[in-house]
C-alpha cells in the first residue's frame, strides 16, 4: 500500500467547468513529497518515528509540508497534533505554532507570512 494524498477540496478548489465539479489539486509539491511512496503507518506509529524523520530531513518539499499541516492544524493544541509532519512531531508543531502566534502578537508586520 502506498500513501495516497488527497486533493484539497474546499470550495474554491473546484473547477466548476470540469464534469461533476471535480476537485483541482492545489498543492502540486505534495506530487514531489517523499512520504507519497512510503506506507502510512511509518508517520504515525513510534516504531517509524526515526525512519519518518529520516526521511523528511531529505524531503525537497518540507518546507511546504510544514506550511501546510501548520495551517491545517491552526488551534490545534499539541495532544491533537497526529504523526510526523515535515519531520516534525505534532508538540514540535505546537510549539513552532505558538512561537509564530507570539511573535505575531508582538510585531504583527514582521511576523505576516
Amino acid at each position: 500500500m502506498t500513501a495516497v494524498t488527497t486533493p484539497v477540496t474546499s470550495p474554491d478548489s473546484f473547477d466548476h467547468d470540469r464534469p461533476y465539479g471535480g476537485p483541482v489539486m492545489k498543492r502540486d509539491w505534495e506530487l514531489e513529497a517523499v512520504c507519497r511512496t512510503r506506507e502510512p503507518e511509518i508517520w504515525f506509529t513510534r516504531k517509524g518515528r526515526a525512519e519518518a524523520r529520516l526521511l523528511c530531513g531529505a524531503c525537497p518539499v518540507r518546507t511546504d509540508c510544514l506550511e501546510a499541516v501548520l495551517e491545517h492544524e491552526a488551534g490545534l493544541s499539541a495532544g491533537y497534533r497526529a504523526g510526523i509532519f515535515a519531520g516534525l512531531t505534532g508538540e514540535e508543531r505546537a510549539e513552532i505554532a505558538q512561537q509564530r502566534s507570539e511573535a505575531a502578537e508582538s510585531d504583527p508586520v514582521s511576523a505576516g507570512r
